[in-house]
């Protein structure tokens, strides 16, 4: 003789609900040792000293240490954008000090296809060397001299 299972949607036992939640417990492990897996400095003080962004998407649902990752990310972008804009800065410094007549920084000066005996005592040494090597300092000479 079998015995027939009757099927209920009633609620679960108390004992299995407990069990339920002890498993659940087990499988997700504390949120707050998560994050300090992998961002030690973060959760040293607990989450109360968290970032305003990560407690707002903590309050939308999201776990802790997905926020915490959507916020480190953020930052990290701002952090690229803000060097990225330095540097192109920086370039753009050099290039128009280097093209600057006479500056101060060192760069050079603009190259002309003549100077007088006067700019040429004011040129840096490296654009001389240049003309002097390519024999154009010989025309400079010739008329200089008046020949």
């Amino acid at each position: 003789m079998e015995e027939n299972t009757l099927i209920t949607n009633e609620p679960e036992q108390p004992q299995e609900q407990e069990a339920t939640e002890k498993i659940s417990t087990i499988e997700q492990p504390d949120e707050t040792a998560q994050l300090a897996n992998e961002y030690p400095d973060a959760a040293k003080d607990g989450e109360q000293n968290l970032p305003q962004e990560v407690m707002e998407l903590r309050e939308k649902g999201m776990s802790l240490l997905s926020a915490y990752r959507l916020y480190d990310l953020r930052q990290t972008k701002t952090k690229l954008a803000q060097a990225e804009a330095k540097f192109e800065a920086e370039v753009a410094n050099r290039a128009a000090e280097a093209a600057a007549t006479g500056s101060l920084a060192g760069g050079e000066a603009h190259v002309k296809d003549y100077y007088t005996s006067e700019e040429w005592d004011k040129l840096p040494h490296s654009i001389k060397e240049r003309f002097i090597k390519s024999g154009r300092i010989f025309e400079f000479m010739k008329k200089w001299s008046g020949k």
